[in-house]
Order: structure tokens, then C-alpha cells, then sequence
């Protein structure tokens, strides 16, 4: 693991996160960049976000927190401009890239007037629409990339990478990053809130007299095939005890959410 920095290390350090939310692709990746921005809040960075109004985006939960956050509109010619990525058979288009809301030229060149100002220590970015294409264009930008994904799918020229999938192996990524960059893989790296470190050890001590009194059905925070109501619905049918207590986790923006 890495050393645990000093807050005195961290005070004059400034950290620009991009990252979407949407119906489509979940909440996932603005809560993981929220818990590491909360890390290093505590020791002192200076945090901000961007991110794009998605239907569905997390933009007034972030300001929420106290983080400034500047909204990229969802450009109109998106359709247009995947149009004429595909005309051009360009085969290293990331898989997502219709998640963006925007190409990556139009994406690169809003998040550089933003960085341009705040002169950034660290780019953090966690999009499954973003590749080295982008990461190249806004280098000038910032002094060092961090890359938090989990596909292992495309090119990055990051200074670090995260993905804290469990049983991922630096070994996926050798051939997507610079041959300096570090890399840290598998759950060991998994960024989790405090709440979860604090009750690991209540945790483990129920496990060893187990009682199925209550149970906790959480699929992401929008859901948008209401996995839910089908796990409810099997729930249903089963033969649980009868002071059994079921509670359902969905975020605020899920489209099932009153159905469910």
C-alpha cells in the first residue's frame, strides 16, 4: 500500500476529478472519485470537479459536499460527431465513448480553458469514454495524471493508475500505459468510504453467530433495469423468516425508484 500522506503535504495541492453520472452509466464513478477527494480534503487538497449534465448527473450532490463543480452542457451534435467517428473508421474509439455526451475534442477542449485557470497538481479522470487521445490533448494542463477504470480496455499516458477490481493484475495494464507508470490493482486498493472501515470489525463478529434477520438489497445507485424489483420479486417467493426485515439502497435518481 502506499504511505499514508501528512496533511502539511497535501495543503497547497490543487486536484481537478472528471467524471460523469448519468441514467446510463450509473453513479459509480462520481462516488469512488467522491471518497478520494474526501481523503485528501481532510489532508488539505483543494478539490474540484467536472462534470457533464447528464440526465441523471450528481452535479448538486457534489456542490452539496462543498466541492466546486463545473457543469459541461450535453452538446446537441453529439450524435453528429460519433457519426463521423465511425466514418472514419476510427477502431481505437473507446467502446463508451457514447457516454460523453460530446467527443473527446469537444470534451478536451472545455476541461482545458477549466484547468488552464485552476493550474492543477493532479488530473484525476474516471470515465470509461476518455482515453490517451484526450489525456495527450490536456497534458499541457496539469502537472500529473491519475486514472482510476476497471476495464482494462484502452491506451492511457497516466502517471498512476487505479483499478480495484478484485483479483486484477498490474499485468492487464502493462501494455496500455508508459513503461514509468505506476500501477496499483486488485481490492487491496479499494476506495471505501470511512463508514465501511469502522464497522469492519462489528462485521466479523456477527459472522459467527449468524441470524437472517435482515437483509440489504442494493443494485448501484440507478439501476436502470430494476434489478431490484426482480430481486424483490424472488424475495417474495421465498420462505423468509417472518421478522425478517428487507431494505432497499437505490439512489435519488433512479428511474424505478417510486415503483420500487
Amino acid at each position: 500500500m502506499p504511505r499514508r500522506l501528512q496533511a502539511t503535504e497535501l495543503t497547497d495541492m490543487k486536484v481537478i476529478f472528471r467524471a460523469d453520472a448519468s441514467l446510463q452509466m450509473g453513479t459509480g464513478h462520481v462516488m469512488r472519485c467522491l471518497t478520494l477527494a474526501d481523503a485528501l480534503a481532510a489532508q488539505g487538497a483543494d478539490c474540484l470537479f467536472i462534470c457533464r449534465e447528464h440526465q441523471g448527473n450528481l452535479i448538486e450532490q457534489i456542490r452539496n459536499k462543498g466541492y466546486r463543480t463545473h457543469a459541461l452542457p450535453v452538446l446537441p451534435s453529439v450524435g453528429a460527431s460519433l457519426l463521423a467517428i465511425k466514418a472514419a473508421s476510427d477502431q481505437q474509439a473507446p467502446a463508451h465513448s457514447h457516454w460523453l455526451g460530446a467527443n473527446q475534442v469537444e470534451d478536451a477542449a472545455a476541461c482545458a480553458a477549466i484547468l488552464t485557470e485552476v493550474n492543477p497538481d493532479w488530473l484525476i479522470v474516471d470515465h470509461y469514454a476518455l482515453d490517451s487521445r484526450w489525456e495527450i490533448t490536456l497534458k499541457p494542463h496539469y502537472r500529473k495524471l491519475m486514472v482510476i477504470d476497471d476495464l482494462a480496455d484502452r491506451t492511457h499516458v497516466c502517471d498512476l493508475l487505479l483499478d480495484q477490481t478484485f483479483g486484477r493484475d498490474s499485468e492487464d495494464y502493462r501494455p496500455l500505459v508508459p513503461a514509468g507508470s505506476r500501477l496499483l490493482c486488485g481490492s487491496q486498493y479499494a476506495l471505501l468510504r470511512p463508514e465501511f472501515a469502522a464497522m469492519r470489525d462489528y462485521s466479523l463478529q456477527r459472522r459467527a453467530n449468524p441470524q437472517l434477520r435482515r437483509l440489504l438489497v442494493t443494485m448501484g445507485g440507478i439501476d436502470k433495469d430494476n434489478a431490484t424489483g426482480q430481486v424483490l420479486d424472488a424475495l417474495n417467493a421465498c420462505a423468509l423468516p417472518d421478522d425478517c426485515r428487507i431494505t432497499v439502497v437505490m439512489g435519488g435518481t433512479s428511474p424505478w425508484l417510486d415503483h420500487v
